[in-house]
């Protein structure tokens, strides 16, 4: 998940009245959603003294990057960098602060706290993920029932894009080929519309080559695996970083 949205994740949590606990739980949800790996260390040499209630509520941030962390890279439920829940979240972070600012113009004395924004906020990414999760298993079962170019599917997974909440990608394995689809919930969905990379001949040379110690690096961070070999040199992708087309780029292996 992208920093700025987990940023304002930790602001709004601050403001949905964690920040009545301590005067930095902005700070510490901030450092705890976005820092997890060196917690301990994020406030030296900032000034900033850690009571019990800072650490607790770093942790909570913490929590929040785990499970961004899971429902975007294991569960394939939400992606990273969307415009729409930026956007509904940097309004909640925004509003209240354009809102105090025109009350001091007009000499108002009351500031809102926002509180009211952060638990819409709160409610809309509660009814965000809830929604993905329904579409993620309508695409995995859209896949699921094609048939590609007469061959049934060994694989399938399934993740949002950026833009259209509505529109899908998809990654189909199967004996003789890998398929990347775009995967339109809205509208009937064409298997041979997709990115087609067959499987290339020798598949043991490629096993051979996923037994090295430089390939299994690099694989493990692939989730959804695309191989091309042209002898000597293996290449690899991950059919997620198709951000530019349905293809992939691929990425050198071994040689």
């Amino acid at each position: 998940m992208d920093n700025v949205t987990l940023t304002l994740a930790g602001v709004v949590l601050a403001r949905s009245g964690l920040n009545r606990f301590t005067r930095n739980a902005a700070p510490s949800l901030v450092v705890g959603c976005n820092l997890p790996s060196i917690l301990p260390i994020a406030f030296v040499g900032t000034g900033v003294k850690l009571s019990w209630r800072d650490a607790f509520l770093a942790l909570i941030g913490v929590g929040v990057y785990s499970v961004f962390r899971l429902l975007e890279l294991h569960l394939d439920i939400l992606g990273s960098g969307s415009p729409w829940l930026i956007g509904v979240l940097g309004m909640s972070v925004g509003a209240p602060m354009l809102s105090n600012l025109v009350s001091g113009e007009i000499g108002a004395s009351k500031k809102q706290s926002g509180r009211g924004w952060a638990l819409f906020a709160l409610a809309f990414l509660v009814l965000w993920i809830g929604a993905h999760a329904v579409m993620h298993q309508r695409a995995i079962e859209t896949l699921q029932s094609r048939i590609y170019s007469g061959v049934t599917p060994n694989r399938v997974g399934a993740w949002p894009t950026r833009w259209n909440p509505l529109v899908w990608r998809g990654y189909v394995d199967t004996d003789e080929f890998w398929m990347i689809e775009e995967i339109p919930l809205h509208k009937e969905f064409d298997p041979e519309a997709g990115c087609k990379i067959f499987r290339p001949a020798d598949m043991e040379e490629i096993h051979r080559s996923i037994e090295s110690a430089k390939f299994q690096s690099l694989f493990q961070k692939v989730k959804y695996p695309v191989f091309r070999f042209t002898a000597p040199k293996l290449e690899v992708a991950d059919a997620r970083d198709s951000h530019h087309g349905l293809c992939p780029e691929f990425t050198a292996a071994s040689e």
